[in-house]
């Protein structure tokens, strides 16, 4: 009994928190994709070009958007089809991008590197002389961000491509079922068909255990025990959307405010 009871609890305890640190990473991305949208919409239209930075945070804030649907696509080794990949990201992304993303070996590093590139852009349209140390704070704080993505999708990766080792699931499954049989045997023996109830109900209640530490050990498929990353990818865009209307158009007089500032 004790040593059933040590390997399930081992087995369950190991995927409960692999399940929770891989809800955790999707809602670091969720959260760190919020903050790189409001900090890029605020910084861009009071850059001394408005329009250019207008242009630039564009550029931002659609690959922060594209970049949860990369993740979803890579962790579940599935994209569908072209047209449903291409109904996934809609107007984030132009035809050529869009071939460029899906062409690539790894969706969300190319996804990534153009977030980084529209990012330095939008850093050299705020750049004078004036506000060089601002300039420098918002370029450091936009890349922190972008640090932050790649770390929770590289959580997800180790979650999803490191599970118990093999030999220890078939071996706690063998014990298992062999521990099944051996206790079944002398009950069913004295009581006959009267021990099967008990029987068939502590049987149920240890495979349950095992079933459901494999459903949390890999939380990224697509079952109604996983993570819904779908959800993540829309929780990004909702929160993209809202940030473009929410903040005032272009400072008129953005070049002017730079140079009076002290």
């Amino acid at each position: 009994h004790g040593a059933v009871s040590f390997l399930l609890v081992f087995r369950l305890g190991r995927a409960a928190v692999r399940y929770w640190d891989a809800r955790a990473a999707v809602g670091r991305v969720v959260e760190v994709c919020r903050c790189v949208a409001s900090q890029a919409r605020a910084s861009g239209y009071c850059s001394a070009d408005a329009n250019d930075g207008v242009v630039h945070c564009d550029s931002v804030l659609r690959w922060t958007a594209a970049f949860p649907i990369t993740v979803k696509n890579f962790l579940r080794k599935t994209s569908g089809n072209r047209e449903q990949c291409r109904a996934e990201f809609g107007r984030l992304v132009s035809e050529a991008e869009f071939d460029a993303v899906i062409g690539a070996p790894c969706q969300p590093i190319h996804v990534l590197n153009q977030l980084r590139g529209a990012v330095h852009q939008l850093a050299l349209m705020r750049s004078s002389e004036s506000d060089a140390r601002l300039n420098a704070m918002f370029f450091r704080a936009l890349n922190e961000k972008i640090d932050l993505l790649t770390g929770a999708w590289g959580a997800m990766e180790r979650i999803d491509a490191t599970p118990l080792p093999f030999v220890y699931v078939a071996h706690l499954r063998t014990f298992l079922m062999l521990y099944l049989v051996v206790v079944a045997l002398p009950s069913i023996a004295g009581w006959g068909a009267l021990a099967m109830p008990g029987h068939l109900a502590t049987s149920w209640a240890l495979l349950g255990i095992e079933a459901a530490a494999m459903e949390c050990e890999r939380p990224f498929r697509r079952r109604a025990n996983h993570l819904k990353l779908g959800v993540m990818c829309v929780r990004v865009a909702e929160a993209v959307g809202q940030t473009i209307p929410d903040l005032p158009t272009p400072y008129p007089n953005a070049a002017s405010t730079a140079d009076h500032s002290p």
